[in-house]
């Protein structure tokens, strides 16, 4: 009796702390947050809700570096099951440090997703290159947005299955999918950027594609079309390639190299 009466009150203490933490967020008030999410962390035992709770608020307010230690402790002494439910929260906690190794090893395409696990799920996936386990993954969450009704839901099962389909180069199919995102989301404005670099991205395949048939033309020259000077035609090639490197490498400025590969882009280097 005494002991259901004591698990009890240690539950409601729990839930208060939980929703003490998730007040302090909703209201900016930063240097409360650090401090009772540095309390739940040092607890011998946590809730799932306080835990998730806390890494939330901790990638806002703070820096996920100058926690890692305190966060990493906290998970590790948690039973089996806890570990189990927090598997997204740190999965979001490494991929959020640029860690894929350790993120890596939170990834699971087995059980059924929420739309956060799902969408970090997706993007460490397409960060490592494990298009097929990705693909798995894009199916589940297109069931889940059928279903999902919460815009913030809805917004980051748009964005994760746009960044698949954007990895595979099936442009026309990413930006219907980026289309879709909520207004008044966060992910709206990853949507919008997502819609230009498409349009980039397009423009760019098109120089490597130039770029590709200049050299072709040279080493199958068209000696007919000299109709008046010798070497006119590699006079105009060498004009025509001229542009497109020029066209190149502006391109690849506005589009870096990681975000080329999230873009499905496949450079073959040429003319560099």
């Amino acid at each position: 009796m005494n002991q259901t009466a004591e698990s009890v009150r240690m539950s409601g203490v729990s839930e208060c702390a939980a929703t003490e933490l998730e007040g302090y967020v909703d209201l900016g008030m930063g240097r409360q947050a650090r401090k009772l999410a540095r309390q739940i962390l040092s607890k011998k035992r946590i809730l799932p809700e306080e835990f998730y709770e806390t890494i939330r608020s901790i990638g806002i307010f703070s820096d996920y570096g100058k926690w890692k230690t305190e966060i990493e402790s906290a998970y590790q002494r948690q039973s089996r099951r806890f570990q189990k439910r927090c598997r997204a929260a740190m999965l979001s906690f490494y991929f959020s440090l640029g860690d894929r190794d350790k993120a890596s090893y939170y990834l699971s395409t087995e059980r059924s997703p929420d739309p956060a696990d799902a969408f970090f799920t997706m993007s460490v996936l397409l960060e490592l290159g494990r298009v097929e386990e990705a693909k798995v993954l894009a199916l589940k969450m297109g069931r889940l947005l059928n279903r999902a009704q919460e815009p913030f839901a809805r917004a980051l099962l748009i964005e994760g299955i746009a960044r698949y389909f954007a990895r595979l180069g099936k442009w026309d199919t990413a930006a219907e999918v980026w289309s879709w995102a909520p207004l008044g989301q966060a992910f709206r404005a990853d949507a919008l950027v997502g819609l230009v670099h498409l349009q980039l991205v397009r423009a760019l395949n098109e120089t490597y594609n130039g770029l590709h048939a200049v050299e072709e033309m040279r080493q199958n020259p068209d000696v007919s079309s000299e109709i008046t000077i010798p070497g006119n035609e590699e006079d105009l090639m060498g004009d025509l390639e001229k542009e497109l490197l020029k066209l190149k490498h502006q391109l690849e400025k506005l589009l870096p190299g990681d975000r080329r590969t999230q873009l499905g882009v496949e450079s073959t280097q040429l003319g560099k």
